[in-house]
């Protein structure tokens, strides 16, 4: 295998990742088990052959245009140029039959040589023709069942590991259909998948009817997951290994979907850095709604060995803290005369504010959080002066044990607390903020959203592992400022904590309050 950069270097924190030399590294694909010798055809991925058995049809999976975004917006309402509807296209998919032809490859080569809340129903939209390389029920099975049903033969050999390359299962897989795939078997080199989610009523992300939570569309990054496994990560170690994320950068620039509306993604590997036993891809992510940029993102994941991920020591502190400036409140600030801190009158919306999901919304709507996203228990303290930055600081906690819903599907047989939940208790908490502060007016109406175009970042180190436990988290806010057309925006950083580590961090959480 080519394209990887390594070092023996260990990864380091806080948030920094280790130099990697540009030293080039192949790796060889190890095979489990005799079976999966047998089957490997000698071929990569893109060419269609409706006589072999197993894999996809080449003409599907290569983009023929890169320009994703532009392919997004095109009148016609495809999701890029690689999933425009061929003609008589049923925009089904059927069970996937071999289409790998059998032609020399050297990848293959050394495979073969190696040792062995109810809501009311909303139609979904009618959407023209496309390629659909993998259906929802195809992306469950990859993840949650036998890669092989779907991929193919030469999958056979990790169809029987406990833990390998898996997305989360539902309900928190949030892809329906992947449409583009531009990668080959056996190479870890740049390439990318392209898929789309439809944003029902059976969504766990709302906050209110119809408003979603951001994390939906971050977590839907683990795209990278199903495109490690085409490729053949599993193979490529003689001992099974987990996925985790360490690093996301992201940034919006519109606003955000609403339930009814239909996601389209792109993700990118820019770069594989081989250190030690841990290998970890660079990614690029966007995402469209219904052909508007949403969201870009940069994130860096790894694969680890059980031993690796044992050794983890969090986040470290840095050596020197700098003294940080302590800031005003604005003259608009204006504090309820008493606190409102009872988690669940928060999540059921007794709180107000009134919303608009997007602002083309006639409805409004209050507040209402999916109970299965509720990831604040205790209020511990509520201050809106003083903290790190001087304009307040929330303290807050969450309860868990073996058998929170989350452990079962993130990830089967590697059960470790989503990072994404971990973030989005810092939505959550600047929302109780906002409400505290007097931003949001319990039943004035407002439309929410995040400050554009500011990156928030989140580091992740650690496991959060299912046991009787808490997560501890301390928010400090750093930012009030408002725009000249009267928009109120809020940004604060985020820690968590769990069993004396802290496993994550947040900065530059951000939301927007436009009253309507």
């Amino acid at each position: 295998l080519q394209h990887i950069t390594k070092s023996d270097a260990p990864v380091q924190g806080p948030g920094e990742l280790a130099a990697f030399s540009s030293d080039r590294a192949a790796l060889s694909f190890k095979n489990r088990n005799a079976v999966a010798e047998k089957s490997v055809s000698k071929t990569g991925v893109s060419v269609s052959d409706p006589g072999d058995e197993g894999g996809v049809s080449g003409s599907a999976v290569r983009a023929k245009d890169k320009a994703f975004g532009s392919a997004v917006q095109a009148k016609e309402g495809a999701s890029g140029s690689a999933v425009q509807a061929k003609e008589g296209a049923s925009g089904s998919a059927a069970p996937l039959t071999d289409t790998i032809p059998r032609s020399p490859s050297p990848a293959a080569d050394i495979i073969a040589q190696s040792p062995a809340p109810a809501a009311e129903n909303l139609p979904r939209p009618v959407r023209p023709p496309r390629n659909i390389i993998w259906n929802r029920e195809q992306v469950v099975e990859i993840t949650g069942g036998k890669p092989s049903r779907v991929l193919g033969p030469r999958y056979e050999a990790i169809d029987q590991l406990k833990r390998r390359a898996r997305m989360p299962l539902p309900p928190f897989l949030f892809v329906e259909n992947v449409t583009a795939i531009d990668a080959t078997f056996g190479e870890f080199k740049p390439s990318s998948i392209e898929f789309e989610y439809y944003i029902g009523d059976d969504c766990i992300m709302l906050i209110s009817e119809s408003m979603i939570s951001y994390v939906l569309i971050t977590e839907s990054s683990h795209i990278a997951v199903l495109l490690l496994a085409w490729i053949g990560i599993d193979m490529a170690y003689e001992e099974e290994v987990s996925y985790r994320i360490l690093n996301t950068r992201e940034t919006f620039h519109s606003d955000l979907p609403v339930r009814g509306n239909t996601l389209q993604a792109r993700l990118e590997f820019k770069s594989f850095q081989q250190s030690g036993s841990t290998m970890l891809v660079d990614s690029s992510f966007v995402c469209y709604n219904e052909g508007q940029l949403i969201m870009s993102m940069d994130l860096t994941g790894g694969f680890f060995t059980g031993k690796d991920l044992s050794r983890s020591k969090g986040i470290l502190p840095p050596r020197v803290v700098a003294p940080v400036e302590q800031r005003k409140h604005p003259p608009y600030f204006a504090p309820l005369p008493e606190k409102r801190m009872d988690a669940e009158a928060f999540f059921n919306g007794e709180y107000g504010p009134v919303i608009f999901p997007s602002k083309r919304s006639t409805k409004p709507e209050r507040m209402y959080f999916h109970p299965k996203i509720r990831v604040l228990d205790r209020i511990l303290s509520l201050e809106l002066e003083g903290g790190r930055f001087g304009l307040g600081c929330i303290t807050a906690e969450m309860d868990l044990d073996e058998d929170h819903w989350a452990f079962a599907i993130h990830f089967k047989n590697d059960p470790v607390f989503p990072g994404s939940l971990i973030a989005e208790a810092g939505n959550q908490i600047q929302l109780l903020y906002s409400i505290n502060a007097g931003f949001l007016k319990p039943d004035a109406r407002y439309h929410l959203g995040c400050k554009r175009d500011l990156a928030i970042k989140s580091i992740f180190r650690g496991q959060v592992r299912p046991v009787k436990s808490v997560i501890r988290f301390e928010q400090h806010f750093k930012e009030i400022s408002r725009s000249e057309d009267g928009v109120v925006y809020v940004v604060s950083d985020c820690d968590a904590y769990w069993q004396g580590i802290h496993v994550v961090r947040t900065e530059n959480i951000s939301l927007s309050m436009e009253r309507m």
